[in-house]
């Protein structure tokens, strides 16, 4: 028969389709799982001590939620699931990825549903899940962990959608809740929630025509007043004005920003054809002044693209180019954004192409009169090649340094990528070689805080006290984001302590702890500081407030164990070392303490530092 027949699929067949769909997903990006934390992953996950504890939720809904759970945006659904992540997993990466590519594969099944039973034939449903499922545009997001704001907003926008349909075509009123529910959430996990009402009206206009809203009040009602709550919440009570954003954002008259809009656009065309290499964080692209040189092959992509939606013949094709337009406004730049463009944006407007390309393959189909013995050896021609390409294209998420070494490959001369680099290799350990990248990094361009302070990291690691404070000097003559500051204070104050110069380094211990008032090693180094100078006193608060903010800190409990001791509070030190032999028995130094005779607390051996 020919595809665009209807035809009527049973649970039975449904459930293979739907078997077909799961082994592309585990084809595609089952390898994520091996994965670790990357890009910003380190600092929303590994550095962020509230997600730690369940007691810490009441913090979802308050002014604090921003500094705590170090977000610049107000996300709580995103939060709220790294904070069940960690009860259950810890911080091993596997467990996170795992969410991740649970969601993504939601995501496919409820596209192949909706397209399914909005009338758009098996055929396209089938084609266009699919590339959804395995198309490498899809990497970025399911990916980073720190990216599955993206995966879950479409979750939530399609899970109303699905429900609408159930209510609209199956008239069961019981998953009127389920899209009250996702219509509220989906703003507060993404700003694209704001595109749902659309779609919504959209899926109603195919399945009921012009006059559905007539149909269902209170459903249509609901969904609006969820809406509406959502928005508020996101936009009036918990709005957020953030210190230094966008540093990529797009600058420039409005002109200028129409053609940098324009030319991102023209990269994203090519990338679903492979044309373009799929670089994380691709806002330095922009920036580095390789776009301005392509420009005349974007104007032929764009053409190229016309053309093709006028020779589909079909209107379904236009249904699409607007699908395209509208899921890609939030991500658009009309509001700056930090990164101006980046695959994940593409993760649900890309939804539109790939229907595209399903119903071009449904044309050649037809108009060749293949036989439909012949569709799995189509299909495998069709997922295959970027089911396997996504899968060989994950291993350079395994960590920061593979990551940053591909973009590399591609962009040599970008100093920012060595500065990542060099950050990268200093978290691994690999100081020489951190220090390499740094001084590349400098060699392209010397204004570059990231790069000064990534040698001045490296400078620390190898004892180098002297050079590294000279790097973060360096450092500080530039701009950064507000945190990494504090980073360099902490350094400053590092170096200094190290060459004995303990006067000056509690004065940059101090200005780290301004910038970063949670930030651990200042305040245990300060505390350290402080008590070397007799002044227990105000040690004592420093180290609660490490252990307040983390209290599986058994470094902190030594030292404020220890801390007591010297003060001759034995009772109180004796809390803290049982604190620490509970979170490890082996501990040799905690058991010494234990078993310490009262002697003169002065005369004891100084912080761990």
């Amino acid at each position: 028969m020919p595809l665009t027949e209807e035809k009527t699929y049973q649970p039975e067949q449904t459930k293979w389709i739907a078997l077909i769909l799961t082994g592309i997903v585990l084809i595609a990006y089952g390898a994520t799982l091996l994965n670790g934390f990357v890009i910003d992953d380190p600092y929303i996950l590994l550095d962020n001590f509230t997600i730690r504890k369940l007691g810490n939720l009441k913090y979802l809904f308050s002014r604090d939620y921003f500094q705590l759970f170090m977000e610049q945006t107000y996300r709580p659904v995103v939060t709220l699931s790294y904070m069940l992540d960690f009860q259950i997993w810890g911080f091993r990466p596997f467990g996170f990825h795992m969410q991740n590519l649970i969601l993504h594969l939601l995501n496919v099944l409820l596209v192949y549903s909706i397209l399914l039973h909005t009338g758009k034939g098996f055929f396209p449903a089938l084609v266009t899940a699919g590339l959804f499922a395995c198309h490498t545009i899809s990497g970025e997001a399911v990916n980073v962990i720190s990216f599955r704001e993206d995966l879950q907003v479409v979750f939530l926008m399609l899970l109303s959608v699905y429900g609408m349909i159930k209510i609209l075509k199956e008239n069961k009123g019981g998953y009127q809740y389920l899209v009250w529910i996702s219509c509220f959430l989906a703003v507060l996990a993404k700003e694209n929630g704001l595109v749902l009402p659309f779609l919504l009206a959209g899926a109603a206009l195919i399945i009921r025509g012009r006059r559905f809203y007539k149909e269902k009040p209170l459903l249509w009602t609901g969904a609006l007043v969820c809406f509406l709550l959502g928005m508020i919440v996101r936009f009036v009570l918990m709005s957020h004005e953030t210190s230094g954003a966008a540093p990529l954002s797009l600058t420039g008259t409005v002109l200028e920003k129409t053609i940098k809009i324009a030319k991102i656009q023209g990269i994203y065309l090519q990338s679903f054809f492979y044309l373009k290499p799929f670089l994380p964080n691709m806002g330095a692209e922009l920036l580095s002044g390789r776009m301005d040189t392509d420009f005349l092959t974007m104007i032929i992509t764009g053409a190229l693209f016309f053309l093709w939606i006028v020779l589909l013949r079909d209107r379904r094709t236009w249904a699409a180019v607007l699908f395209y337009i509208l899921a890609m406004g939030p991500a658009s730049n009309l509001i700056p954004l930090n990164n101006p463009i980046a695959y994940r944006y593409l993760y649900f407007p890309a939804l539109g192409i790939y229907f595209l390309l399903a119903l071009t393959l449904q044309k050649l189909w037809e108009s060749w009169e293949l036989s439909h013995h012949y569709m799995p050896v189509l299909l495998t021609i069709v997922f295959l090649p970027p089911a396997t390409f996504s899968c060989l294209w994950n291993r350079h998420f395994r960590d920061d340094v593979s990551l940053w070494s591909y973009n590399i490959r591609y962009m040599q001369d970008y100093y920012r990528l060595w500065a990542d680099l060099a950050a990268a290799q200093n978290n691994k350990g690999l100081y020489r070689e951190a220090e390499e990248s740094a001084r590349f990094a400098l060699s392209l361009k010397e204004e570059n805080f990231y790069a000064w302070a990534a040698l001045g990291t490296c400078q620390i690691h190898r004892g180098l006290y002297r050079e590294a404070l000279d790097s973060y000097k360096s450092a500080l003559r530039y701009p950064s984001v507000r945190g990494n500051r504090a980073e360099i204070y902490f350094g400053m104050g590092y170096g200094l302590s190290a060459l004995d110069n303990n006067f000056e380094a509690q004065t940059w211990y101090e200005k780290a702890l301004i910038e970063d008032p949670d930030h651990t090693g200042a305040l245990t180094n300060l505390a350290i500081l402080y008590c070397q100078g007799g002044n227990f006193e105000a040690a004592r608060p420093l180290l609660e407030r490490v252990i307040a903010k983390d209290p599986t800190d058994k470094e902190a409990h030594f030292n404020l164990g220890l801390l007591y001791f010297q003060s001759g509070n034995r009772e109180k030190a004796q809390i803290h070392v049982l604190e620490v032999l509970k979170l490890d028995p082996d501990n040799a130094r905690a058991r010494q303490m234990l078993n310490m005779p009262d002697q003169d607390p002065l005369k004891q051996d100084s912080l761990n530092k």
